[in-house]
Protein backbone atom coordinates (compact mmCIF):
# COMPACT_ATOMS: atom_id res chain seq x y z
CA UNK A 1 0.00 0.00 0.00
CA UNK A 2 1.40 3.38 -0.76
CA UNK A 3 0.67 6.66 1.07
CA UNK A 4 -2.26 7.35 -1.55
CA UNK A 5 -4.11 4.53 -1.00
CA UNK A 6 -6.04 3.68 1.99
CA UNK A 7 -6.75 -0.28 3.43
CA UNK A 8 -10.14 -1.30 2.83
CA UNK A 9 -13.15 -0.56 5.42
CA UNK A 10 -10.03 1.22 7.49
CA UNK A 11 -11.63 5.12 7.25
CA UNK A 12 -8.28 6.42 7.36
CA UNK A 13 -7.33 9.41 5.06
CA UNK A 14 -4.87 9.01 2.71
CA UNK A 15 -1.69 11.24 2.56
CA UNK A 16 -3.24 13.32 -0.27
CA UNK A 17 -6.75 13.63 1.51
CA UNK A 18 -5.39 14.13 4.53
CA UNK A 19 -2.87 17.00 3.13
CA UNK A 20 -5.88 18.68 1.11
CA UNK A 21 -8.02 19.28 4.63
CA UNK A 22 -4.85 20.50 6.66
CA UNK A 23 -4.19 23.08 3.86
CA UNK A 24 -7.48 23.74 3.69
CA UNK A 25 -7.76 24.38 7.63
CA UNK A 26 -4.50 26.37 7.52
CA UNK A 27 -5.77 28.58 4.67
CA UNK A 28 -9.33 29.39 6.31
CA UNK A 29 -7.00 31.20 9.10
CA UNK A 30 -6.95 28.79 11.56
CA UNK A 31 -3.82 28.04 13.65
CA UNK A 32 -2.15 24.76 15.70
CA UNK A 33 -2.04 27.51 18.29
CA UNK A 34 -5.84 27.64 19.01
CA UNK A 35 -6.18 24.05 18.59
CA UNK A 36 -3.69 23.36 21.69
CA UNK A 37 -3.45 23.62 25.14
CA UNK A 38 -1.66 26.78 25.05
CA UNK A 39 -2.10 30.14 26.25
CA UNK A 40 -1.23 33.09 24.57
CA UNK A 41 0.73 33.68 27.23
CA UNK A 42 2.93 30.49 27.07
CA UNK A 43 3.39 31.36 23.66
CA UNK A 44 5.06 34.65 24.53
CA UNK A 45 6.74 32.83 26.69
CA UNK A 46 7.92 30.23 24.00
CA UNK A 47 8.90 33.71 21.84
CA UNK A 48 10.85 35.33 24.80
CA UNK A 49 12.53 31.99 24.87
CA UNK A 50 13.23 31.85 21.32
CA UNK A 51 14.26 35.78 21.14
CA UNK A 52 16.45 35.09 23.89
CA UNK A 53 18.55 32.23 22.18
CA UNK A 54 19.31 34.21 19.21
CA UNK A 55 20.34 36.83 21.39
CA UNK A 56 23.02 34.89 23.32
CA UNK A 57 23.80 33.30 19.73
CA UNK A 58 22.64 30.19 20.02
CA UNK A 59 20.86 30.01 16.56
CA UNK A 60 20.44 26.91 15.89
CA UNK A 61 18.33 26.74 19.35
CA UNK A 62 16.09 29.72 18.27
CA UNK A 63 15.80 28.10 14.30
CA UNK A 64 13.97 25.26 16.26
CA UNK A 65 12.56 27.18 18.41
CA UNK A 66 10.77 29.74 16.05
CA UNK A 67 9.81 27.17 13.73
CA UNK A 68 7.80 26.03 16.57
CA UNK A 69 6.63 28.96 16.98
CA UNK A 70 5.40 28.93 12.97
CA UNK A 71 4.02 25.49 13.23
CA UNK A 72 1.70 26.77 15.66
CA UNK A 73 0.78 29.73 14.29
CA UNK A 74 1.67 30.38 11.11
CA UNK A 75 0.08 33.75 10.73
CA UNK A 76 2.38 35.44 13.12
CA UNK A 77 5.14 37.42 10.63
CA UNK A 78 7.27 37.83 13.62
CA UNK A 79 7.51 34.06 14.12
CA UNK A 80 8.54 34.05 10.27
CA UNK A 81 11.43 36.79 10.79
CA UNK A 82 12.62 34.94 13.69
CA UNK A 83 12.94 31.86 11.80
CA UNK A 84 15.03 34.02 9.09
CA UNK A 85 17.32 35.48 11.25
CA UNK A 86 17.86 32.43 12.91
CA UNK A 87 18.44 30.41 9.85
CA UNK A 88 20.67 33.17 8.03
CA UNK A 89 22.59 33.62 11.25
CA UNK A 90 23.05 29.32 11.22
CA UNK A 91 24.70 29.91 7.54
CA UNK A 92 21.40 28.04 6.52
CA UNK A 93 20.59 30.65 3.58
CA UNK A 94 18.02 29.10 1.28
CA UNK A 95 15.80 27.81 4.66
CA UNK A 96 16.14 31.81 5.94
CA UNK A 97 15.27 33.39 2.19
CA UNK A 98 11.98 31.09 2.40
CA UNK A 99 11.10 32.24 5.35
CA UNK A 100 11.78 35.82 4.69
CA UNK A 101 9.91 35.04 1.72
CA UNK A 102 6.64 34.02 3.69
CA UNK A 103 7.11 37.02 6.38
CA UNK A 104 6.84 39.84 3.39
CA UNK A 105 3.63 38.32 2.51
CA UNK A 106 2.33 39.46 5.73
CA UNK A 107 3.66 43.28 5.04
CA UNK A 108 4.13 44.28 1.37
CA UNK A 109 4.94 47.71 2.61
CA UNK A 110 7.68 46.97 4.67
CA UNK A 111 11.11 46.31 2.47
CA UNK A 112 12.74 44.60 5.72
CA UNK A 113 12.57 40.78 4.60
CA UNK A 114 13.42 41.56 1.42
CA UNK A 115 16.52 43.32 2.58
CA UNK A 116 17.31 40.41 4.48
CA UNK A 117 16.56 37.52 1.84
CA UNK A 118 18.93 40.10 -0.12
CA UNK A 119 21.68 39.48 1.76
CA UNK A 120 20.93 35.97 1.88
CA UNK A 121 21.32 35.38 -1.97
CA UNK A 122 24.49 37.79 -2.14
CA UNK A 123 25.97 35.12 0.87
CA UNK A 124 25.55 32.74 -1.58
CA UNK A 125 26.68 33.84 -4.29
CA UNK A 126 23.89 34.20 -6.33
CA UNK A 127 24.34 38.27 -7.48
CA UNK A 128 21.31 38.53 -9.95
CA UNK A 129 18.69 37.14 -6.85
CA UNK A 130 20.36 39.72 -4.34
CA UNK A 131 20.87 42.66 -6.68
CA UNK A 132 17.18 41.94 -7.80
CA UNK A 133 16.54 41.49 -4.14
CA UNK A 134 18.28 45.23 -3.76
CA UNK A 135 16.29 46.83 -6.22
CA UNK A 136 13.33 45.71 -4.47
CA UNK A 137 13.75 47.50 -1.15
CA UNK A 138 15.27 50.87 -3.00
CA UNK A 139 11.99 50.62 -4.81
CA UNK A 140 9.48 49.61 -1.95
CA UNK A 141 11.23 51.74 0.30
CA UNK A 142 10.29 54.82 -1.63
CA UNK A 143 10.79 57.78 -0.06
CA UNK A 144 9.63 56.73 3.50
CA UNK A 145 11.65 58.08 6.22
CA UNK A 146 10.60 54.73 8.12
CA UNK A 147 12.74 53.30 5.26
CA UNK A 148 15.73 55.35 4.60
CA UNK A 149 17.89 53.66 6.66
CA UNK A 150 17.23 50.23 5.07
CA UNK A 151 16.95 52.14 1.49
CA UNK A 152 20.60 53.41 2.08
CA UNK A 153 21.72 50.21 3.22
CA UNK A 154 19.79 48.48 -0.31
CA UNK A 155 21.43 51.19 -2.34
CA UNK A 156 24.79 51.18 -1.50
CA UNK A 157 24.87 47.62 -1.67
CA UNK A 158 23.71 48.05 -4.69
CA UNK A 159 26.60 50.24 -5.80
CA UNK A 160 29.48 48.15 -3.78
CA UNK A 161 28.36 44.76 -5.95
CA UNK A 162 30.82 44.52 -9.49
CA UNK A 163 30.50 42.85 -11.74
CA UNK A 164 33.78 41.16 -11.18
CA UNK A 165 33.07 39.68 -8.15
CA UNK A 166 32.73 36.23 -8.97
CA UNK A 167 32.00 35.28 -4.86
CA UNK A 168 29.24 37.50 -4.48
CA UNK A 169 30.03 39.25 -1.43
CA UNK A 170 31.16 42.88 -1.22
Amino acid sequence: MNDNTQAAGSGALTTREFGAVVGKFLLDGHTVKEHSNLTSDNVEALYALAHGEYDSGQFQQAQRLFGLLCTLDHMQRRNWMGLGASCQMSEDYKGAVAAYAIAALFDLTDPTAGMHAADCYLAMGDREAAADGFRYVVQRAGERPEYASIKQRAAARLGMMSPGDDKGTT
